[in-house]
């Protein structure tokens, strides 16, 4: 090793977390000159003289870059270079060659440097080649750590619930995850299909390649086939430039359809083919190509009704129906409820500080039906902390419906001490009074349609429209109050005169 002083790493007067750099060279003058050359520009310098030293170094401390000099004692530079990227592959490597020897620099770089600079060197060139390497080095860790949060983000425990129906769909993602067959996701809408599809994804082997979402419904009209199948130049008016398309740009990964019940019937057979071959003709092509791609497709339709009415090819519900997972409503998984809510408030973007929810807004959380499912509880949540006065959402947050809910048990009956179950102390309801708390909790659980409450209640729309009016819980007719008013008296004629 040389000298202890010039082996320090000094970061001293650097504006920023400092680019390491190690410069291995046995030429004293030049690793000094070196070496104040860079701490000039803010990088932390040690040194080293011989590769068998560079390499104790590396297994000390953390380096970005490596100055290596061909001409070493011991091993040479080629040498030290091939020990450097089996042990340490992430570290960049920079051959410091003298004129005449381009050829060694690079066969070094087929060997694994990143560049060679020619000595004497360049103050400026230097710093301008280790400038881009380091940020190239701060570019992949950007790219590293961004895949990772998306992976989280999209990960099979992304999906939150404890319940035994989020368990058992974690393990159905877990299992078909590793398969490559086309899958059809089914469950209303706000259930989290994509959020499954995703999940299907990050865990499969096609994690690292492309993950293409199409809204079948929202392809443009007359350009559909155009946007999944891409074109060629002059196919059409307007198309100026060749377009790969969707599927194509979905290859080596997943392309996930949306919305497929939606997809206009005259696409569906070229559909079917894209997916019985792997293979898609653009738009003005007398050529198809192959494509490499997972095809999983999801919808909140029956597809076998659209199947039967003729909107949806029978042949390709086959072959989309290879694998199907179904999305349960969250209504049918109350007790994920709270837990889903509470991962809602903690990945909202403000900087609010909201720490959670009261018991009573907890129990109206999991009294609602939430007809729009996981969507809706997270646009509720945003709400409720948006609106919320304190730390803590309560009642008064929370959307009309669920506080309506939260009130339906303060109904009691108009002589409570006449009529009290002795066994438990409670005060009982009369047979009305229930009635008129069971309809109130069917309406709030459906958000207020009367065909889903009518068909809870277990009687037709028009009897229950007869109930909500006997219990004023919606307004009476013109012609309802004019029927309930006491009719006139006659008036008695006094020789045609009034009296």
């Amino acid at each position: 090793m040389g000298d202890s002083e010039e082996n320090k790493v000094d970061t001293a007067g650097a504006g920023h977390p400092a680019a390491s750099v190690l410069i291995v060279d046995d030429d004293r003058d030049f690793r000094q000159l070196a070496r104040k050359c860079l701490e000039e520009r803010n990088y932390s310098v040690s040194t080293a003289t011989t590769g068998e030293d560079a390499l104790k170094l590396l297994d000390q401390r953390r380096v970005d870059v490596v100055l290596l000099d061909y001409r070493l004692p011991g091993q040479n530079g080629m040498e030290v270079l091939e020990c450097l990227k089996a042990l340490y592959p992430g570290v960049d490597v920079v051959m410091l060659t003298s004129h005449g020897s381009i050829p060694l620099a690079v066969e070094a770089m087929k060997r694994g440097a990143a560049d060679y600079i020619t000595k004497p060197f360049i103050a400026d060139e230097v710093a301008k080649i280790l400038e881009m390497l380091v940020e190239r080095r701060r570019l992949l860790a950007e790219n590293v750590r961004l895949r990772r949060m998306l992976n989280e983000q999209w990960s099979v425990e992304a999906f939150k619930g404890h319940s035994d129906a989020a368990r058992q769909l974690r393990e159905q993602i877990r299992l078909l995850a590793q398969s490559s067959a086309t899958a059809l996701i089914t469950g209303e809408s706000g259930t989290g299909k994509e959020l499954v599809a995703r999940a299907l994804h990050t865990a499969g082997p096609r994690a690292g390649g492309p993950f293409v979402a199409v809204n079948s419904a929202g392809l443009p009209s007359g350009l559909a086939e155009s946007e999944l199948f891409g074109h060629r130049k002059g196919a059409f008016t307007g198309a100026a430039a060749d377009s790969d398309g969707l599927f194509a740009s979905a290859d080596g990964g997943t392309i996930f359809l949306d919305e497929i019940a939606d997809m206009p019937l005259e696409l569906q057979p070229k559909l079917l083919r894209a997916i019985e071959t792997l293979e898609i003709r653009p738009v003005g092509s007398d050529t198809s190509r192959r494509v490499n791609v997972r095809i999983i497709a999801a919808t909140n339709r029956d597809l076998e009704a659209e199947v039967a009415a003729g909107r949806f090819r029978q042949d390709l519900f086959y072959r989309l129906n290879v694998v199907r997972i179904h999305v349960p409503p969250l209504r049918e998984r109350a007790e994920d409820v709270l837990e889903l809510a509470e991962h809602f408030l903690a990945s909202r973007r403000d900087e609010k500080l909201i720490r959670g929810f009261t018991p009573e807004a907890v129990a109206a959380l999991e009294a609602y039906a939430w007809p729009g499912n996981a969507r809706e509880l997270e646009n509720a949540v945003e709400r409720a902390a948006a609106l919320s006065t304190g730390t803590i959402i309560d009642i008064p947050d929370l959307p009309r419906q669920l506080a309506e809910l939260h009130r339906l048990p303060a109904a009691a009956p108009a002589d409570p001490a006449s009529r009290t179950d002795t066994a438990a102390g409670a005060p009982l309801l009369t047979l009305k009074e229930t009635e008129r708390i069971t309809v109130m909790r069917s309406m709030a659980l459906t958000g207020g349609d009367k065909s889903r409450a009518a068909r809870i209640l277990g009687i037709n729309r028009a009897t229950l429209y007869r109930k909500l009016r006997e219990y004023k819980l919606i307004p009476e007719t013109p012609a309802q109050v004019e029927k309930k008013a006491p009719p006139r008296k006659n008036r008695k004629k006094s020789g045609g005169l009034s009296p």
